[in-house]
């Protein structure tokens, strides 16, 4: 939130990327844009797990429990009936529409769940993470 020239108060968009990973260690922090009526676009990359982390050390604790989050808006509305939106994109052509409809809610948080496939990784990070899992291991 900013502050015109004429002291009205005007809030920047934001948009923020995380993968689902990182939103599960964090997720509670999500409800305070609803309790302070921000409007925030939060994109989450729901690949099943730890992606990164994978490929630099396998292991069962790199795959995480599976949420529905876009679903969580509804949580974080709660029974105050906030303002948040959740929306779910299985397709990249889902894109655009989940985007203009984020712009357009006139409430607070709007939390995208892209879900794209656990192998779909660059393959710069193929080759850099068993590079950087053996270097770690030395």
């Amino acid at each position: 939130i900013t502050t015109t020239a004429n002291g009205e108060r005007a809030q920047k968009e934001v948009i923020c990327v995380v993968g689902d990973g990182a939103l599960q260690m964090t997720a509670s922090e999500l409800s305070s844009f609803v309790r302070y009526g921000l409007k925030v676009i939060v994109l989450v990359v729901n690949n099943q797990g730890y992606a990164v982390e994978d490929k630099i050390h396998d292991g069962d604790y790199n795959r995480l429990q599976n949420w529905n989050y876009a679903d969580l808006a509804d949580v974080f509305n709660g029974p105050d009936k906030g303002t948040a939106l959740g929306l779910h994109v299985l397709e990249s052509a889902q894109l655009g529409h989940a985007m203009r409809l984020a712009h357009s809610h006139s409430g607070s948080l709007v939390l995208i769940e892209c879900c794209i496939l656990a192998e779909d990784v660059s393959a710069q990070l193929m080759e850099f993470g068993p590079r950087l899992g053996a270097f770690t291991y030395r």
